[in-house]
This record gives C-alpha cells, structure tokens and sequence, in this order.
C-alpha cells in the first residue's frame, strides 16, 4: 500500500474512534438523564407519601435529602381536637425544595430569625418577614419588612408588599429575597 491510501486508513480510523466515543458519551449522557429524572420521580413520590401519612415521616426523617417535611402538633381545647385548617409550604431554593406543612389555628411566623415557625436560610430575608394567619373565614398575610418586599404572583398578576395586609389564595406564590414560597391550603 501507498503512503496515501495508510493516511487516508488511518484517518478513517481516527474518525471511526471520535464517532464512538460521541456516540458513547450521549448514551451515557441521556442515562444519567433517565437516572435523575428517576429519582426526582422517587423522592417525590415518597414526598407525597409522607404529606399523606406523616407517621411515615419519622422514620424517612434521618435521611440525608434536599426534601424535608416537618410537622407540626394539632392544638387541643377543652371541646377536643379544632378543625385543621392547613397550609403546604414548598420552599424553593437555588440548591434545594423543601416541603413543610403547618396547622393555621395559629399564626405563622416567616422570617430568616430561627424563632420564626418558618426559618429562611436567605440572607436577603429580613429576620421577621411576614405572618400568615387566619382572620374569619380568610388566610391573611402581613408583611412586616419596609426593607425587603415580599413579591406576590398570582398566574399573571405581581404585586410588591411592604408592611401591608392581603388576602391569600390558594397557589400563591411568594418571592422573599431569592427564596420563592408556593403555598397550597387544605381544610380536614
């Protein structure tokens, strides 16, 4: 063989092996896709296991996990056990989405200071940010922070708070600092 008819072979080659190794590197690529988009689908499950039966939460609470629930204690009266009016709480970080639910025949506190009932980790959240809390027949939200607004989306619509009172709904989303709220309200 000419010294041509070698090089033109063992370019072929050359981009044979190239060919198959990005060909073998997509392959892996859309496998750890598959793998991930697996185990979100698992931890999810297992997160809307643990909001239906919080039994369960006890025991998957060791875990190490971006997801974490915590519970709160019913509150008792004289006549038993109140109506539970509850709140779905999914904090959303740049690093992590974190589930809590909390019992509103309280008020719940939301701020970065760790005696908040809901304890940000967002140093552009002011220490006491917000209380949601149920006045009659409605959940209220009050803003407690002139610094820091607290944007509100509701599908389309935005609107900035500043140490102001406003009506939530259902599927709201809240905007403190770069730490975003979804709530959702369940009535038992």
């Amino acid at each position: 063989m000419s010294n041509r008819a070698v090089m033109i072979y063992e370019i072929l080659l050359i981009a044979l092996m190239i060919f198959l190794l990005v060909r073998q590197s997509k392959k892996k690529t859309r496998f750890e896709e598959r793998k991930a988009a697996s185990t979100k689908k698992m931890r999810n499950a297992q997160l809307d296991e643990l909001l239906r039966n919080p039994e369960s939460a006890r025991e998957v609470s060791g875990q190490a996990s971006p997801f974490d629930i915590r519970y709160r204690e019913q509150i008792r009266t004289e006549q038993g056990v109140l109506p539970k009016l509850q709140m779905e709480v999914e904090v959303r970080t740049d690093t992590s989405i974190q589930r809590y639910l909390y019992d509103l025949s309280r008020p719940v506190a939301i701020g970065r200071n760790e005696k908040n009932d809901l304890a940000l980790k967002d140093n552009q959240v002011p220490d006491y940010s917000c209380t949601v809390f149920v006045q009659k027949d409605s959940i209220m939200l009050r803003s407690q922070s002139m610094d820091v607004p607290i944007l509100i989306v509701r599908g389309k619509n935005r609107q900035k708070l500043k140490n102001q009172l406003v009506k939530l709904q259902n599927k709201d989303i809240l905007v403190i600092g770069r730490t975003t709220l979804c709530l959702s309200f369940y009535q038992n």
